[in-house]
Parts: C-alpha cells; structure tokens; sequence
C-alpha cells in the first residue's frame, strides 16, 4: 500500500529532486528572449473561443456553492 509519509514522501523526496535539477539543467540551455504578455492575451482569447469564464479561479481550494442556490 502507498500510504501517505511512507512511500509517497520517498517518491516526493527522489523523483522531485530528481525533476529538479533536470529542471536546472535545461534553464542554462534556454534564453530568454523580451518578455511580454501576449501569451496571457493569446490564453483569455482561447478560453473566450471555446466559452470559459475566464473570471474563475483555479483551483477552487473550497467551491462556491452559493453560485447555484436559488
């Protein structure tokens, strides 16, 4: 069983460390061109195409169930 502190921390502990300096070694190999904000204009435009409220937030850490009383 994978129960929680047990082998769920040891996989936690080796693979994030792990994807953690894979991480590191790919940001030396990236540059950074002008930064900009047309990706976030580009992401609202999606959500807009395929209809999503774009003023929701995620994740909901508690949902707002008073949305839907009537």
């Amino acid at each position: 069983r994978n129960r929680l502190m047990g082998n769920s921390l040891l996989d936690i502990t080796v693979f994030g460390r792990r994807a953690g300096v894979a991480a590191a070694r790919r940001s030396k190999e990236v540059e950074l061109e002008k930064l900009t904000l047309n990706h976030l204009v580009e992401w609202e435009r999606q959500l807009d195409e395929v209809g999503l409220d774009p003023e929701l937030v995620a994740p909901m850490v508690l949902p707002d169930y008073t949305r839907d009383a009537a």
